[in-house]
C-alpha cells in the first residue's frame, strides 16, 4: 500500500483538480476583523498537521512528491 501511495495521490489529485470547482467563499466575522486571518490560519494549519502525520506515520514527504511530479509534467 505505501509504495503505491504516490499513484493513488496522484489520482486524487487529478480527480479533485478536475472537479472541484469553488465559486466563492463566505467567511461570517464577528466584527473585530479575525475572521479571514482566522479562517485562513485554520486551513493552512490543518494541511501542514495532515502532511506532517503522513510523513510521520508512512516516511513519505508529499510535498516533495508533489514537487517532483510538477517538475516531470
Amino acid at each position: 500500500m505505501i509504495q503505491q501511495l504516490p499513484d493513488i495521490l496522484d489520482k486524487v489529485t487529478k480527480v479533485v483538480s478536475d472537479n472541484l470547482s469553488i465559486d466563492k467563499v463566505t467567511i461570517v466575522d464577528s466584527g473585530d476583523g479575525h475572521g479571514m486571518p482566522a479562517y485562513v490560519k485554520g486551513v493552512t494549519g490543518s494541511i501542514v498537521a495532515i502532511m506532517e502525520q503522513i510523513k510521520n506515520a508512512t516516511g513519505l514527504d508529499i510535498p516533495d512528491i508533489l514537487r517532483a511530479k510538477a517538475k516531470t509534467n
